[in-house]
């Protein structure tokens, strides 16, 4: 099968490859603008959202820059596959992926509060129009969204960590959990951590604090909202029957 021009110009010409890989809601914004702060914009490339909806999920070869000058972040919130490890191969072999994670209570609160601020996304129609949700968003009350927003989070998210953590045995690379508080703290410790872990990157001075990075994202919950006995016995029936290990497992439940 003949390659692609840009198939054939990345299989020639390997570049660093760092994936980073997070459910929605859990700070990847703020991490991506601080990145781009500390690290040289000409020594990195972050792959973009590829259509409306997409979810950052799928990598589409002929998007890859080309310039020899890049390493490359890839970025989704896609589930391990044989189909993203046959795009991996095109780039230098990886050995950690850096994946973005939050309390799923505060996951669920910040997705609520996403849709009432900007609406339903491509993506978050899901939540919106799927078949077994028939009634109108608009007359359920805060309770009965949470409910519809946690039934759809629940599953994909830990499908999601699942997934990854089976891959990493498989494909030989470590995981490196980026908790929500390292992104909201302004830390600069976690990127002097990301810098020692991948020393391609050309950075600017790691010591000095992410002042003039606008802060968005707080490193208090974001809820406002009570969670009812129920909806927490459920949070906490699905991650315990997960294959996960205890910590990650206590992390998601805080």
């Amino acid at each position: 099968m003949l390659l692609t021009e840009a198939e054939l110009f990345i299989k020639t010409y390997k570049r660093n490859l760092i994936p980073v890989i997070s459910f929605p809601k859990s700070g990847s914004q703020t991490f991506f603008k601080r990145l781009k702060v500390l690290f040289h914009k000409g020594s990195i490339y972050i792959e973009p959202k590829i259509f409306a909806g997409s979810g950052h999920s799928f990598p589409i070869v002929q998007k890859v820059p080309f310039s020899l000058s890049l390493n490359h972040f890839y970025y989704g919130h896609a589930l391990a596959s044989g189909y993203l490890f046959n795009f991996f191969k095109y780039y230098k072999k990886f050995n950690k992926v850096l994946f973005l994670i939050r309390p799923l209570k505060d996951c669920i609160i910040s997705y609520h509060s996403h849709i009432i601020k900007h609406g339903f996304g491509p993506l978050d129609l899901r939540i919106k129009n799927n078949p077994t949700y028939s009634a109108n968003w608009e007359s359920l009350d805060i309770s009965e969204q949470i409910d519809k927003i946690l039934n759809f989070i629940l599953p994909e998210y830990i499908k999601l960590i699942e997934s990854w953590h089976l891959a990493s045995s498989s494909y030989s690379f470590a995981i490196r959990h980026v908790c929500f508080e390292e992104i909201a703290s302004n830390s600069t410790n976690l990127f002097q951590e990301i810098h020692e872990s991948f020393p391609f990157l050309v950075s600017e001075d790691l010591s000095k604090p992410i002042d003039h990075v606008k802060k968005n994202i707080s490193n208090n919950p974001p809820s406002r909202y009570e969670f009812s006995s129920s909806q927490k016995q459920k949070i906490k029936d699905c991650v315990n029957i997960s294959t996960l290990d205890a910590s990650l497992k206590d992390y998601l439940l805080k």
